[in-house]
C-alpha cells in the first residue's frame, strides 16, 4: 500500500477505521498556520533517525520538503518505502499501559476502539483513545530489528464535522462569516453545511471596502461571495447599510434562498425591485424589517403577501409611501401575523385596523405611533377581536379618548406594554381602569398625558407590582408623593421619567433602598445612577 492511502477494510483499522492524517503538496513554513502535519512518534528510542533522503529529516517536512515548524507546532513525516513491508510494533497506547503487539504495513490505521482482526496479536483488543497511523517501517540490515514510525491523531482536523459546527456556532459573527471559510477547504465545506446560521453583516468594520463602496459591482460580487459560503443561512441583517442598492439585495437573494429573517433597517437607497426579488427568491420569510426604507411603496408588501404566506412578523416603521392597501393585503394573506409596525406611515387609517381585527386575531403586538387617523371606533372593533395582545403602541394617536383605552382594558389582560404619549384627551379614569384589568404591566410610558394627576400612577403603583418602566414625562400635575409610591410597590423598577413634574429630589432615598435595580431616574434632582459593584 503506497504512503498517504487509507488503512486496508481488512487491515486494523477496520470498517470506520481513522484516515491518515491529511497532507498538501505545496512547501510549509514556520508561520504556515495552515500546515497540518502531525508530530511524529516513535516506537523505539535506540532507532536511527530517518534519513533525509527518504523525506523527514532534520531539515526538512516530511510530505513537502519545506522549513521544519517552530516548536509547538504540528508536523507529519512520511517515508518512501516499498509498499507491503510489514513489521511487528509494540504499541504503549494513551492512556493505557497495555502493550499491543499487531503486524502492520505502511498506511494502515490503528484507531482506537476497534477490534482486532484474527491476524493480530494482541493481547488488548483496543489501542486505547488516540488513533494511530502507521506511516513506515523500516527493516536493518540483517533483519534483527524493524523501525515503525507512527503518527497520533492530536489535530483539530481529527475532530467530527458535528463537533466543528458546534465550535463555530459559538465564534463571534465577523470571525465565522470572514475568517473560518478561509481557512481550508474542509471548513469551508462545513460552513456549506451549517444551519440556522445569522449573517450579521453589521459586524464587518464601518470602514472596510465593501461598506463603503457597496454600490460598486465588485463589493456586490464580494457581498454575493460571502453569502455563498453559507447557502443554509436563514437570516441576514444589513442594517445601516446606506450605501446598499438593489442589485446587492439581488445577490443576496440569489445565494440564501433559505432566508426566513432579514433586517434592512435604514437602507434608504432601496426601493421596490430589490424586496420585490427577496420575496420572490426567499418563500420562507416569517420576519422582516424595512423600517426607514422611505422608497418602499405597496408593491413590496404585496410581492410578500404573494410569495412569502408564513410571515409572522413586520416592521415598516416611517415607511411614508404605505398605504391602507398594504396593510389589508398582509391582513388577508399572512394568517399567522403576529407582530405588525406600521408607526409613523401617516396614510394609515381606520380600514387598516378593520382589515387587521378580521383575518389576524392571533396579533400580539401592534404599532400605530403617529397616525393620527385612527379614532375611538375602530380601535374598540380592533381590540374586541385581538383578544391576545400583549403589546400596544398607539403613541401620537392624538385622536383616541377615555373609550379606547377603557376598551383595551377589558378586552386584553394580557397586556405588559402600553405607549400612549401625547394621547393628550386621555384622563385618570382610562389610566385607573387599565392598571385594575392589567395586572402584567411592566412598562408604562403616559408621556405629555397633560390631564394625568397622582391617581392613575398611585392606581399603576397598587395593581402593577412587575413595573420595570415608567414615563410620565411632561405629565405637570404629578408630584413627589406618586414617586415614593412607586418605590414602595414595584421593587423591580429600572427606569423612571419624571421629567417636567414637579418632584424633588426628597425621595431619592427611598428610591434607592426601595428599588435596588434601578438605572435611570429622569426629572428628579440629583439623582445619580449608582456605582457598579
Amino acid at each position: 500500500m503506497r504512503p498517504g492511502e487509507r488503512g486496508r477494510q481488512g487491515g486494523f483499522g477496520g470498517r470506520g477505521a481513522m484516515p491518515p492524517a491529511p497532507t498538501h503538496s505545496r512547501p510549509c513554513s514556520p508561520d504556515d498556520l495552515s500546515c497540518t502535519l502531525q508530530p511524529v512518534v516513535r516506537l523505539n528510542d535506540r532507532s536511527p533517525p530517518l534519513s533525509p533522503r527518504m523525506g523527514g529529516g532534520r531539515g526538512e517536512c516530511g510530505e513537502c520538503g519545506g522549513a521544519p515548524p517552530e516548536p509547538g507546532k504540528v508536523r507529519k513525516a512520511r517515508r518512501t518505502t516499498p509498499p507491503g513491508v510489514a513489521a511487528l510494533v509494540k504499541l504503549s497506547p494513551i492512556p493505557q499501559n497495555d502493550i499491543i503487539e499487531r503486524e502492520v504495513e505502511v498506511g494502515d490505521t490503528l484507531s482506537p476502539g476497534r477490534e482486532a482482526d484474527t491476524a493480530d496479536r494482541t493481547r488488548n483488543e483496543d489501542v486505547g483513545d488516540v488513533g494511530v497511523v502507521v506511516v513506515s517501517t523500516l527493516a536493518s540490515p540483517d533483519d534483527s530489528t524493524t523501525t515503525t514510525t507512527l503518527t497520533t491523531a492530536t489535530s483539530v482536523d481529527w475532530l467530527p464535522d458535528e463537533l466543528l459546527i458546534a465550535v463555530f456556532a459559538l465564534l463571534p459573527n465577523h470571525t465565522l462569516i470572514v475568517m473560518v471559510p478561509t481557512v481550508c477547504r474542509r471548513w469551508r465545506d462545513i460552513c456549506h453545511t451549517m444551519h440556522s446560521v445569522r449573517l450579521d453583516l453589521c459586524a464587518l468594520p464601518p470602514t472596510s471596502a465593501i461598506r463603503l463602496h457597496t454600490h460598486t459591482p465588485r463589493a456586490i460580487e464580494c457581498l454575493a461571495g460571502l453569502a455563498a459560503r453559507f447557502p443554509s443561512a436563514v437570516a441576514v441583517v444589513l442594517r445601516e447599510w446606506g450605501g446598499l442598492t438593489d442589485d446587492g439585495v439581488i445577490a443576496l437573494a440569489s445565494a440564501l434562498p433559505n432566508l426566513t429573517s432579514a433586517d434592512f433597517t435604514m437602507c434608504q437607497q432601496l426601493t421596490d425591485r430589490g424586496f420585490v426579488a427577496l420575496a420572490m427568491h426567499c418563500h420562507r420569510l416569517t420576519n422582516v424589517n424595512f423600517s426607514c426604507c422611505g422608497q418602499m411603496t405597496d408593491a413590496t408588501t404585496l410581492a410578500l403577501t404573494t410569495n412569502c404566506p408564513g410571515l409572522s412578523s413586520v416592521n415598516f416603521t416611517i415607511c411614508k409611501r404605505l398605504t391602507d392597501q398594504s396593510v389589508a393585503a398582509l391582513a388577508a394573506h399572512c394568517r399567522s401575523l403576529t407582530s405588525v409596525d406600521f408607526s409613523w406611515c401617516a396614510q394609515m387609517s381606520t380600514a387598516a385596523l378593520t382589515a387587521l381585527a378580521t383575518h389576524c386575531p392571533p396579533l400580539t403586538s401592534v404599532n400605530f405611533t403617529a397616525c393620527d387617523k385612527l379614532v375611538d371606533a375602530h380601535v374598540i372593533e380592533f381590540v374586541s377581536r385581538c383578544t391576545r395582545l400583549l403589546s400596544i403602541d398607539f403613541s401620537w394617536c392624538t385622536h383616541l379618548t377615555n373609550a379606547s383605552v377603557v376598551a383595551i382594558a377589558e378586552n386584553c389582560p394580557r397586556l405588559t406594554t402600553v405607549n400612549f404619549t401625547s394621547c393628550e384627551k386621555l384622563t385618570d379614569n382610562a389610566i385607573v381602569k387599565l392598571a385594575e384589568h392589567c395586572p402584567r404591566l411592566t412598562s408604562v410610558i403616559m408621556g405629555y398625558c397633560v390631564n394625568l394627576t397622582d391617581a392613575s400612577v398611585s392606581a399603576l403603583a397598587e395593581h402593577c407590582p412587575r413595573l420595570v418602566f415608567v414615563d410620565f414625562q411632561g405629565c405637570s400635575r404629578l408630584s413627589d408623593r406618586i414617586v415614593e409610591t412607586l418605590a414602595w410597590n414595584c421593587p423591580l423598577l429600572v427606569h423612571i421619567d419624571f421629567l417636567g413634574c414637579r418632584v424633588h429630589a426628597d425621595c431619592m432615598q427611598v428610591l434607592l433602598k426601595q428599588c435596588p435595580l434601578l438605572t435611570t431616574a429622569n426629572g428628579i434632582t440629583g439623582w445619580r445612577k449608582p456605582a457598579s459593584p
